[in-house]
């Protein structure tokens, strides 16, 4: 008895008994009803009560032969028929549970074979999963690839604040020398919190619970106030800033994220602008929706590094250590875009430099139109 239970806790089994007991429930409903109208029209004749008897009897003796035959040929009948019913259904979630077996975060790779001639919900079933496991794939290397990033760009400062505090401790000092030293020191602490912080942030956004507060913000004073932040630096480089905005488009958006994401954009402007470069803002509308353009002139983005612009900690070779940074700052401003239901996207521009486009939609017409150079 013991080993019949697993093969009865089967689809196959439990369909195969389901319809033998049908079946078999079937077959004697319908004997019964044949005798029972058999035995109402026997009473109703005139012969003597003997010839009804053995009438009766022979009905009884042919229903007792037809279900004896008939029920063990059902129960065939339903097995063969559940084990085909179950055949390709079986088939496709063994298939699903050999690729579920193989899977480790080093064969992500897999993907259950999917079959034309399977029914449609099984076909449906294995393209999700598929799907599922594609994301789960770009998911688990997103994170390996940041968890190394983080981990490199961590371990290089980190070895040189000890390396320089180790070198400090090995003989006197006078007290200019360590001063000098503290404060190198504190300005790479400085560094590595905001490079912590960014870390802290992303992942508040990776886990879902970056906080989105809906708010009339005017949008062409958001912007100026972002670009009286920059105006400092931007003269220390003889860079100039130009505006361009319709007054009082009133955005319902979170002010604090836009206002981020377009400081990240305008700091990645002022990084790779060169002297007496030209950085623009411009705002204009794209359809029914509102385009904030940030373009620089500077020696913009090679097509093979386009794609992973906006990737955690990606910096071109080209410009790899020419300029300060993580590479993380066009990441943010994506994910605070995205927060914020728009799109961040960038093409080249007409001067060789770079366009960073927000496009945010359904905002209402502005009546006039500021154009600022700064």
């Amino acid at each position: 008895m013991v080993p019949f239970l697993p093969s009865f806790r089967s689809l196959r089994s439990r369909l195969a008994v389901f319809f033998a007991a049908l079946i078999a429930a079937v077959l004697l409903a319908f004997g019964s009803a044949v005798y029972v109208v058999a035995a109402v029209m026997e009473s109703h004749e005139t012969e003597s009560q003997t010839e009804k008897d053995r009438e009766l009897r022979q009905v009884r003796h042919l229903l007792y032969v037809s279900l004896s035959l008939g029920i063990p040929l059902g129960a065939v009948l339903a097995a063969i028929g559940s084990n085909w019913m179950t055949r390709r259904t079986l088939r496709a979630m063994s298939d699903i549970v050999a690729t579920a077996s193989v899977l480790a975060p080093d064969s992500l790779d897999q993907r259950i074979p999917l079959r034309p001639e399977d029914d449609v919900e099984i076909i449906r079933l294995v393209g999700s999963l598929n799907h599922m496991l594609a994301r789960v794939e770009r998911a688990v290397s997103g994170l390996r690839r940041f968890t190394q990033d983080a981990a490199h760009e961590l371990r290089t400062p980190i070895a040189v604040l000890r390396t320089r505090l180790e070198i400090a401790l090995r003989k006197s000092r006078d007290e200019i020398t360590l001063q000098t030293l503290i404060e190198e020191t504190l300005e790479e602490l400085d560094a590595q919190q905001q490079l912590v912080d960014a870390l802290l942030l992303l992942a508040r956004s990776d886990a879902g619970e970056l906080q989105v507060k809906h708010q009339p913000v005017v949008l062409n004073e958001l912007i100026e106030d972002v670009v009286s932040l920059y105006e400092a630096i931007a003269k220390e480089e003889s860079q100039q800033i130009f505006l361009k905005c319709p007054q009082d488009i009133v955005l319902c958006t979170d002010k604090l994220l836009l206002y981020r994401a377009l400081a990240n954009l305008l700091d990645n402007a002022c990084k790779y602008t060169p002297r007496e470069g030209r950085i623009s803002i411009e705002v204009h509308r794209q359809n029914t929706d509102l385009c904030i353009c940030v373009s620089d002139s500077g020696p913009g983005i090679l097509p093979t590094d386009a794609e992973r612009i906006f990737e955690r900690f990606f910096r071109a070779d080209s410009h790899r250590g020419s300029t300060s940074g993580f590479g993380l700052g066009l990441s943010i401003a994506h994910e605070f875009v995205s927060a914020l239901g728009g799109r961040l996207s960038q093409k080249p521009s007409a001067s060789g430099g770079t366009v960073f486009q927000i496009i945010i939609g359904n905002v209402d017409e502005a009546p006039s139109t500021i154009e600022k150079g700064m």
